[in-house]
């Protein structure tokens, strides 16, 4: 068995575990869950370009507090979550994705909050999910992972 990274869901905070044949540990704990980021920064229905600027600096701040969660160790990110599934994947299918991709699906929404017209993308907006992709874009961007799975 290939050790990895997962992450579950803890109230407002996500949990990061190292799994391996011979460990399931704790390595730490950040204040990002998106619906926190929601209640604390957001107060727009299309959150606006400041709320998301905010939002990143305190996740990336969130993130930066414990340089353990760093992935030194090249491993891959792994999330069970029913929700992020729901939002991101495709329930029931096992589903990969690359920074690329996730940075694709974000950039609509920052789009939206940078006053592009949702004419454009034909995209309605779901805060929930433009959050939950903030919070993955920006950890696989600081810790330093390639993708996320989600096992579906």
């Amino acid at each position: 068995m290939k050790n990895f990274i997962y992450i579950t869901i803890d109230g407002e905070e996500l949990v990061f575990y190292r799994q391996s044949e011979k460990e399931n540990r704790e390595t730490g704990r950040v204040r990002i869950e998106w619906d926190y980021l929601l209640k604390v920064f957001i107060r727009n229905p299309i959150p606006t370009e400041a709320e998301i600027e905010y939002s990143i600096n305190y996740i990336e701040d969130e993130l930066m507090k414990d340089l353990n969660l760093v992935n030194s160790d090249n491993l891959e990110l792994f999330c069970r979550e029913k929700e992020l599934i729901e939002l991101l994947g495709s329930p029931g299918k096992e589903t990969v994705h690359s920074k690329q991709e996730i940075e694709e699906l974000f950039t609509p929404y920052a789009l939206l909050s940078m006053g592009r017209s949702p004419i454009y993308d034909d995209l309605a907006m779901d805060s929930r999910k433009y959050m939950a992709l903030l919070v993955i874009r920006e950890i696989l961007n600081h810790l330093r992972f390639d993708s996320i799975h989600l096992p579906g």
